[in-house]
């Protein structure tokens, strides 16, 4: 099981806002497919699937903050 979380995307930003999530509990995804996008009070970023699986959980939802590191979905 892969887990998806808050990366640091920079230095001195310790938190992030869920956007938009492109995939939804259950779905299929493949490595390298967008997850979510996520907004920092300086840049947003969208993460990837690391690798290809079904998401089976989404702990954060849109419009919540994540701390850097929070596991925010997991894929099995």
């Amino acid at each position: 099981m892969a887990e998806v979380r808050v990366p640091q995307v920079t230095e001195d930003v310790d938190e992030s806002l869920i956007v938009l999530w492109y995939v939804s509990e259950g779905d299929t995804v493949e490595k390298g497919d967008a997850l979510v996008e996520i907004q920092t009070e300086k840049a947003v970023s969208v993460i990837e699937a690391e690798e290809s699986g079904t998401v089976i959980e989404i702990n954060v939802k849109r419009g919540e903050s994540a701390k850097v590191g929070t596991v925010i979905a997991k894929i099995e």
